[in-house]
């Protein structure tokens, strides 16, 4: 690290209080963004400067919600319902995949997302310390999320604990964990009270906070799951109380848990991924909770889990972030769904104002950063924030002329546009080259692994 200038570039800083500097500079000292003007004085002698004439500055990109090693299997599946594409194709597959293989997947989604502006990834998946290296060795953010399911109960609670140990806020503190319920229909009672426990013993002894990151309202027939397995469950001994069994949403299943948040507090602890359907008292609890969403239109719309109520949310105050789901389903690209989250909610709606590109943005950074409690350290540019940047080249055909740089970033830039990122205050992505680790060695690794998973998985059938 050391000092880094951005300079001439249009500054859009998800700050509301200073949105727009025009043709402004960034100053960057080591990991941290010191001066923030459209003429700066001072500027330090010697600093490496980026010529950003012709381009926008964003804060980078925060994608709340991911599994990022399922660049693996990308297009495996297609056409099917959420469960039978869980059940049928992906959940055998991923019950070989080795850690070798989570590796070489997590560095293809973090070279992914890095070219298109994500210097931050929320991450649920399996062998997340695997995850968490290529991290590591992309130089980029992530939140590692191991899946716990109560199959696996006892062994992904002890790789939770495990990793908040050894990880939490490591590497400049560019790693997190959150511990991660895989959804109320895959998680007995039992093992949530566990995970509470677990979260409980955290509280308070982490420099920043270890959430809970969960699949919620999904689907609309999520609480029909939740009733299906709970007589699995019963045959195994484990008894879920009527006065849950009788909500009409998985949320208010939760909280009738009294698992949504912590003991002796107010508010949750919990982002929910998609909450595509909650109920009319499910909309108060997360309201009353401040339960936070990560919003995944794409997937979504690709498994016809439906549209959810962003509208509503923004409305009543519910912290709202973009996520890309797997990127078995959909591209890492969070530009390409902002836009198509502000598209959806005037669609659904009818009515073009709602979700205007303002939203859209603060969803893919200061209320990103919100949704999975980063916000004070990245999601603006901001002078004593993370320098965590993004320089997207408006120099195209498709973004001239300018007459709205937020507009033209939302609803006519794509991922591809992106030119240079900075995570932590280094220059990972420079002139759209990858810098930490070779893309072509990473692409040919992914190639040479599923190959050999493929076959492996062919051959037991035979």
């Amino acid at each position: 690290m050391g000092e880094l200038i951005i300079a001439g570039g249009f500054i859009l800083t998800s700050n509301p209080k200073r949105p727009l500097v025009k043709e402004g500079y960034v100053v960057i000292e080591d990991d941290v963004i010191t001066n923030v003007a459209a003429e700066p004085r001072d500027l330090p002698s010697g600093a490496d400067r980026l010529d950003a004439r012709g381009c926008v500055i964003t804060p980078g990109f925060i994608n709340t919600h991911t599994h990022a090693a399922m660049t693996l299997l990308r297009n495996y599946a297609n056409d099917v319902s959420l469960k039978d594409w869980l059940e049928r194709y992906i959940w055998p597959v991923e019950a070989c995949l080795k850690k070798e293989h989570v590796f070489v997947g997590a560095k293809l989604a973090c070279i992914e997302g890095a070219l298109c502006g994500v210097t931050t990834m929320h991450s649920m998946y399996i062998h997340e310390e695997a995850e968490i290296q290529a991290a590591i060795e992309a130089k980029v953010r992530m939140i590692a999320s191991p899946g716990i399911f109560s199959w696996i109960r006892d062994s992904a609670i002890r790789e939770s604990r495990q990793l908040v140990n050894q990880y939490h806020d490591s590497a400049n503190g560019r790693i997190r964990i959150s511990l991660a319920p895989h959804a109320p229909y895959t998680v007995d009672p039992e093992t949530f009270y566990q995970i509470r426990d677990l979260s409980d013993q955290f509280r308070g002894k982490t420099k920043t906070p270890v959430f809970w990151h969960i699949h919620l309202a999904e689907t609309k027939d999520e609480m029909d799951k939740v009733k299906d397995a709970a007589k699995r469950w019963k045959k195994q001994g484990i008894e879920v109380p009527s006065r849950a069994l009788q909500s009409d949403g998985p949320i208010e299943y939760l909280d009738a848990l009294g698992i949504l948040v912590p003991e002796g507090e107010e508010k949750s602890d919990v982002m929910g991924a998609h909450v595509v359907h909650p109920t009319a008292r499910e909309l108060e609890l997360i309201q009353k909770r401040d339960i936070r969403v990560s919003h995944n239109p794409v997937s979504n719309l690709k498994l016809a889990s439906g549209i959810a109520p962003t509208i509503e949310y923004i409305r009543r105050g519910i912290t709202v972030g973009l996520g890309t789901d797997g990127p078995t389903l959909t591209p890492m690209d969070l530009l390409r769904t902002a836009e198509l989250a502000a598209l959806l909610a005037k669609g659904v709606n009818l009515d073009p104002t709602l979700l205007p590109a303002g939203d859209a943005f603060a969803m893919l950074t200061r209320w990103g950063a919100k949704a999975v409690f980063w916000d004070g350290d990245i999601g603006m540019v901001k002078e004593g924030m993370k320098a965590d940047l993004v320089v997207i080249d408006f120099k195209k055909p498709h973004l001239v002329p300018m007459f709205d740089p937020l507009a033209h970033l939302i609803y006519s830039a794509r991922g591809t546009d992106v030119r240079d990122v900075i995570v932590d205050g280094e220059i990972i992505v420079r002139n759209r080259s990858f810098l930490p680790f070779s893309v072509e060695d990473t692409m040919e690794e992914v190639n040479r692994v599923i190959s050999e998973l493929i076959t492996s998985i062919e051959d037991e059938k035979t």
